[in-house]
């Protein structure tokens, strides 16, 4: 009788509270991704503040503990993103992902070749409030169910338009008809590229890890000790939108004892693109990461743009919405969130540097746990105010003029309260920390973690 393989002790979980600034690597789900960071942490409790498309890199605040009471801020925030657009080709999801439905030349509809002049031009028709109709393949919800399940049944349901604003869109770079087409990964035969089918086999059949130490071959979060070293998202985690499993790009993590500085970012985009239909993909074998040049094929262009936007912008849709109004069509070939509000790229960390710390010292990638209301007013208490406000009750502030939103502190300097707003020189709560929360804040401070 075999035996049976002993179970991993499970994690001890503690109190967390603060914001991580997570670099989304290609190929993760944000929960994927949160889960993992949940685990190198050992947080009792996390949330993310937007979801990303795993073929979407870039900023994902993370919260933890008492942070996560404020979440909402970050959701309801201002975006940009980094956004390559692929002229000419047109898929059923509006990005990579998709299957190709159409090619056409990068012509104008008067047939004049598409100039970054063109470009510039119609992306100024989006600038403002525009009605923007939601994707299918999103995760929108209809009866409790998302619309990405229904687009995969082959159903199309009614949507309504919603309401949403382009600040700005900058044409950052260009890769014109004719060099693009050498530039882009090859896609097998099957339709995907070809760096994702190289690691299907692995990502199908690596072990996960079920969050309380044990492993299991497609568990609810992903794993951080994967045979090859690798994260692997399990099917659950992997884009939804109509991938199969183990169809998912892999994102290695450095080794035990790898150094832990930062390195500067570039602006290099992991971009996963599209080929028409009729390019012809070399059967010979490539090693991830590796570009092939096609054959024949359409003749296309890629534009980079820089997109400040609001919530709830979906930026596939905006790409294939650009792409129709230049008469030639587009996709969205990689896309990159580079702030949310205030937040920037500068100050986030990769899972492959969380990994490579210590865990003593991993609590210094965390922000405080006010951080995402750190451009609000801040009002500060003293001691018996402090005391009735974390109550629940109102504050006479005859003195303060009315704000609609301000984070509150007791005495400490680290004994953040909560949010509240004032009017008619009251100070009235909204969300509130429990005092146990509080606490952990000042003994966090003390120990010198956020």
């Amino acid at each position: 009788m075999p035996s049976k393989t002993p179970a991993r002790p499970r994690i001890a979980r503690r109190p967390v509270h603060g914001v991580l600034l997570l670099d989304k690597p290609l190929g993760l789900s944000s929960n994927a991704a949160l889960q993992i960071a949940k685990r190198l942490f050992r947080a009792e409790k996390a949330g993310h503040t937007g979801t990303l498309d795993p073929l979407a890199t870039g900023l994902l605040p993370l919260c933890f503990g008492a942070a996560t009471k404020f979440s909402q801020v970050s959701l309801d925030a201002d975006k940009r993103y980094t956004a390559t657009l692929q002229l000419g080709v047109t898929t059923t999801t509006a990005d990579a992902e998709g299957e190709v439905t159409r090619t056409r030349p990068i012509l104008m509809p008067d047939g004049t070749p598409i100039t970054r002049a063109h470009v510039e031009a119609v992306c100024a028709q989006f600038i403002g409030e525009i009605d923007q109709l939601p994707p299918m393949h999103s995760a929108l919800k209809r009866d409790g169910k998302p619309l990405y399940e229904y687009a995969r049944a082959g159903i199309d349901i009614d949507r309504q338009p919603r309401r949403i604003t382009i600040h700005a869109i900058t044409v950052v770079d260009v890769m014109p008809a004719g060099a693009a087409s050498a530039a882009l990964p090859a896609r097998t035969e099957a339709g995907l590229p070809a760096r994702t089918e190289a690691t299907r086999s692995a990502a199908e059949t690596a072990p996960t890890d079920s969050g309380d130490g044990s492993l299991t071959s497609d568990a609810a979060v992903s794993s951080v000790g994967a045979p090859s070293g690798a994260i692997v998202a399990p099917a659950e985690h992997r884009m939804q939108y109509g991938a199969a499993p183990g169809e998912l790009q892999r994102s290695a993590i450095a080794p035990e004892g790898a150094p832990t500085e930062r390195q500067p970012r570039g602006a290099d985009i992991d971009a996963v693109a599209t080929l028409g239909p009729q390019a012809q993909v070399s059967s010979t074998e490539r090693q991830p990461g590796e570009l092939a040049t096609t054959g024949q094929g359409p003749d296309l262009g890629q534009y980079t743009l820089d997109i400040r936007c609001s919530k709830g912008t979906y930026i596939r849709t905006l790409a294939e919405d650009i792409g129709e109004a230049l008469g030639c069509g587009a996709h969205l070939a990689a896309l990159r969130r580079t702030q949310t509000g205030p937040l920037t790229l500068a100050d986030a960390w990769t899972l492959e540097q969380l990994q490579a710390m210590e865990e003593q010292s991993i609590a210094a990638a965390l922000h405080s746990a006010d951080h995402l209301l750190a451009d609000w007013p801040l009002i500060r208490l003293d001691a018996e105010n402090a005391g009735r406000f974390l109550s629940g009750l109102r504050r006479r502030m005859p003195d303060l003029p009315d704000m609609p939103q301000v984070r509150v502190y007791g005495p400490e300097q680290q004994a953040f309260l909560g949010s509240g707003h004032v009017v008619a020189g009251e100070l009235i709560s909204d969300r509130l920390l429990s005092p146990i929360e509080v606490q952990g804040l000042l003994d966090s401070a003390r120990s010198g973690n956020p």
